[in-house]
């Protein structure tokens, strides 16, 4: 037997040439799964939710075949009346607080849980506001969310006629693979491949060539 021993490093401590090989020999099998299938579940999230549907070729492109010339054609007002009657998770009622026990009020929820361990069951109750509306991931709960629906809710506060329905869903979609593509190409700079590393203690030669 023979042991050999060698230097690490970690990616700060390379040269130059060695962080562009070490970063360009992880990404060279990285599909960016993680990316893909949170963008692909805020779709499917809004297409469950309207009447929407996907190409079959591609769920990053709008299919709206199915859908009848009269909401098709919808512009201006009438538009953005569509969508604030019609897509109601657009808005929703703004957390407040929570509290222990159970509370009777027509804006507060009440809720059991079963305590870890223990027979009793915890009470609890949280309010929300009728009033207050929030904006922000209403689909699945990620950032992709908010991307996706930004055509719309723009299109709310300023209906334009010269967009219909069409125009906007297919906006969304456009919006939606732009920031996939951005969320990408931000993950592929040596700064962003520098934390990486140091988030997972990674280390390399002094050539690069990665020792985990």
């Amino acid at each position: 037997m023979k042991t050999i021993e060698i230097n690490l490093y970690s990616f700060d401590e390379l040269s130059d040439k060695a962080k562009e090989k070490a970063m360009n020999k992880y990404y060279e099998n990285e599909d960016f799964y993680y990316i893909w299938d949170d963008a692909h579940k805020t779709v499917k999230e809004f297409c469950d939710k309207t009447i929407v549907r996907t190409s079959i070729n591609s769920w990053l492109e709008p299919n709206l075949n199915n859908i009848d010339d009269n909401i098709i054609n919808l512009k201006g007002v009438r538009l953005m009346k569509y969508f604030i009657n019609n897509f109601d998770f657009l808005y929703k009622p703004k957390y407040l607080k929570s509290f222990d026990g159970n509370k009777n009020h027509k804006m507060i929820t009440n809720k059991t849980v079963q305590s870890k361990g223990k027979s009793n069951v915890k009470k609890y109750c949280f309010a929300t506001s009728n009033i207050q509306k929030e904006t922000s991931c209403n689909l699945t709960g990620v950032c992709y969310d908010d991307d996706f629906l930004e055509p719309i809710y723009n299109f709310i506060k300023n209906p334009k006629e010269n967009k219909n329905f069409e125009d906007v869903i297919c906006e969304c979609f456009y919006s939606l693979k732009n920031s996939i593509e951005s969320e990408i190409e931000a993950n592929q700079t040596i700064e962003s491949f520098a934390e990486l590393c140091e988030m997972n203690n990674y280390y390399f030669t002094e050539q690069g060539e990665m020792k985990i």
